[in-house]
């Protein structure tokens, strides 16, 4: 389940052409790897040196570290949409989906045409069983962004499903497997939908 909101990190990563290293995992490691940071390194002294050993921290599972590093980056840059999804990237490994979804929010304010911080942010809010707020932001990843990953459709699926919406949730995993056929948690989707006789 972590593996959409990494791609989609990982997503937002390379639409702003930003530089950090790749963090992919599992069915949705489509993320160019690049040599590991050197933790032991100087001091970082400007925002993105804090975001690039952030992103390492992150992919090392050193998430109190990740969200120290991605802070002060903030600081030093307050208008960054990425560093803001890259901490709600940590919050959301911690299971701390309310500062998850308040660091998604403001990458949404910082960066509104993105379709990646509005998905990983439904998929926070599908986490904590907020499932309207999950179709809401679900919704606004689709209208921005419709074909370019499954995730969105998932996240709406799956809340749709939850809702007992399962017309709607069996259009969704159905979407889902079109943009992306290998998808197990697509596939899954499918396969309870199928076993609920839809």
């Amino acid at each position: 389940m972590k593996r959409y909101i990494v791609f989609a990190f990982l997503a937002l990563v390379l639409v702003l052409g930003l530089t950090t290293n790749a963090i992919g995992q599992g069915e949705y490691d489509t993320a160019p790897q690049t040599a590991p940071l050197q933790l032991s390194q100087a001091q970082p002294q400007t925002a993105t040196q804090y975001n690039n050993r952030g992103t390492e921290f992150l992919s090392r599972g050193d998430y109190n570290s990740a969200i120290a590093d991605f802070t002060q980056a903030i600081r030093l840059d307050p208008n960054n949409a990425t560093i803001y999804g890259n901490r709600g990237m940590a919050y959301y490994q911690k299971e701390d989906y309310n500062s998850a979804i308040a660091d998604f929010t403001q990458a949404i304010q910082l960066l509104p045409s993105s379709a990646i911080p509005y998905n990983n942010r439904a998929y926070s809010y599908f986490l904590k069983g907020d499932y309207d707020h999950a179709i809401a932001d679900a919704n606004e990843a689709i209208r921005l962004s419709p074909n370019a990953y499954a995730d969105p459709y998932l996240t709406r699926g799956r809340s749709n499903m939850q809702k007992g919406n399962l017309t709607q949730a069996r259009a969704d995993a159905n979407r889902a497997l079109q943009i992306n056929p290998n998808s197990q948690t697509g596939k899954d989707l499918d396969a309870e939908l199928r076993r609920r006789g839809y």
